[in-house]
């Protein structure tokens, strides 16, 4: 990847860590084979393969995000360092369903 792509995970229950996005395919789940490991230290309905990023091919700067769970994801846009609370009482700009894909950007939690 040309540029650095940071991204910012968050669970239900203020659990919250950034990651760098250094390689074309990244994988991210429970298990510890992953490139981004997500063990909150709860059984949280993250599956051992949950999701891939790819690069986008819509977007140069944005990420395609590959639900390969069997739970929605919640993409919400440029997020900051909003409080959890504040951002669940709003809706999320994209939902992507199981076994879909989705456009993010910088910014997007």
């Amino acid at each position: 990847m040309a540029q650095e792509s940071r991204i910012e995970i968050i669970n239900k229950m203020g659990w919250r860590k950034e990651f760098v996005v250094d390689k074309p395919i990244v994988q991210i789940g429970r298990d510890a084979r992953n490139d981004l490991v997500l063990d909150d230290g709860m059984e949280n309905g993250i599956a051992p393969r949950h999701a891939q990023l790819l690069p986008s091919s819509v977007n140069r700067q944005g990420l395609r995000l590959i639900n390969l769970s069997d739970k929605d994801i919640l993409v919400y846009a440029q997020g900051g360092k909003t409080e959890v609370n504040q951002l669940l009482s709003r809706p999320p700009s994209a939902t992507v369903t199981p076994r879909s894909s989705g456009e993010i950007g910088s910014g997007d939690l």
